[in-house]
């Protein structure tokens, strides 16, 4: 076993942020001589990090494509929420090869001990060496350290300077990283989805809670004290309901799903579940639709202001609720257009993904999938 060099990861970072590159693309995107990266990739492919793909015709011969090899490794991703934990396990592609969900309590040693109780079981189910997986990502709704290994602080499971990542190496002996739940959505979407070729972006995900991350020149930034991109506590409205937080009027007391569904309850609509409003709405009910309103015109609103403070080239608005072309979609859009200037809306792309809350563990898998390939620490057999 030998260490992988710095060229090794600078190869590996350049494919991971592509498509898919030819050797003589590397060498530009990397500035080393073609030589030096035909001996790199030689490395990389011997160790199961690369794969070659399809070949290009042009003038001279063909070029081929190298990638990252998908199963060069597995990676186990876990979202955890209050009361329950969503686990994937995937390659380093981002292919899902098995699932699990587990009720825990709100302990971060039981997590610990749940996970290495259920992670070879997993494995065993999709016929996969327990040996091979390579890392664990866990994403979780609060501040995390910049070196990815303790939660400072969620209020949602109640966890203040909690050394997850420690806890869960111990009890699974596999290297494990923690991150905040959109950080770990927005490295999913820069490792595994729309964002790979992407520098400058934005996530916003909307579930029972708000979350935002941003990736800066290719890079996740944290910001100072890592709690760059929390965009639910930006106040929008000053005289608003008091929030969890201390202050007034932060975005996730307005447009959140638990917001919304608690708006809903209190007007005395049948509701049970966030999902329940959005229909309510597009059959005409007017307490659902002032609702939906009032909280997609908040959330276009902070999110028209990241945009123009952020000129990002694509924000990705992930939802857990709501449908294509629903009333809080469309809602969303209209306050953005109305609060953005005209020329940076024309330079941004803004998508929407209605996803389901295994997205997230997606997302967690993606963190430990970019350590294993990037970090300077990781280890490969023939480099």
């Amino acid at each position: 076993m030998a260490t992988l060099t710095y060229a090794h990861r600078q190869l590996l970072r350049a494919v991971s942020a592509s498509a898919g590159l030819t050797r003589t693309e590397i060498a530009e995107k990397t500035g080393y001589s073609r030589p030096a990266i035909t001996a790199l990739s030689r490395d990389l492919i011997d160790c199961g990090l690369l794969a070659e793909g399809d070949s290009i015709r042009g003038q001279g011969r063909p070029s081929i494509i190298l990638d990252i090899a998908a199963q060069g490794g597995f990676v186990v991703g876990v979202a955890a929420v209050a009361g329950r934990a969503r686990i994937l396990l995937a390659d380093l592609a981002g292919h899902v090869h098995g699932s699990d969900e587990a009720d825990w309590p709100l302990d971060a040693p039981d997590l610990a001990r749940m996970l290495a109780e259920r992670l070879p079981q997993l494995a065993r189910k999709a016929a996969i060496g327990f040996d091979r997986v390579v890392g664990i990502g866990v994403a979780v709704p609060g501040l995390v350290d910049d070196t990815q290994q303790v939660c400072l602080q969620s209020n949602n499971l109640g966890w203040r300077d909690a050394p997850v990542a420690a806890l869960i190496r111990a009890a699974t002996g596999i290297p494990t990283y923690v991150e905040n739940d959109a950080n770990a959505v927005a490295v999913g979407e820069k490792l595994f989805g729309r964002a790979r070729e992407c520098g400058d972006f934005v996530v916003i995900t909307l579930g029972r809670g708000i979350g935002g991350a941003i990736f800066v020149g290719g890079q996740l930034y944290r910001g100072h004290s890592g709690a760059a991109g929390e965009i639910s506590h930006a106040a929008i409205q000053l005289d608003g309901p008091p929030c969890r937080c201390g202050k007034r009027g932060c975005l996730t007391t307005i447009a959140s799903g638990r917001a919304i569904l608690h708006a809903a309850v209190a007007d005395g609509l049948p509701c049970a579940v966030m999902e329940d409003v959005e229909p309510l709405a597009e059959s005409g009910d007017a307490a659902a639709i002032a609702i939906l309103h009032r909280a997609g015109g908040a959330l276009g609103l902070a999110i028209a202001q990241a945009i123009q403070m952020l000129n990002p080239a694509l924000v990705v608005i992930a939802m857990e609720f709501g449908s294509e072309d629903g009333l809080m979609q469309r809602v969303i859009r209209q306050s953005i257009d109305a609060a953005i200037m005209p020329r940076l809306r024309a330079a941004t792309q803004i998508t929407f993904d209605f996803v389901t809350p295994a997205f997230t563990a997606s997302g967690a898998a993606a963190v430990a999938a970019e350590r294993f390939l990037l970090n300077p620490l990781i280890t490969a057999e023939g480099a």
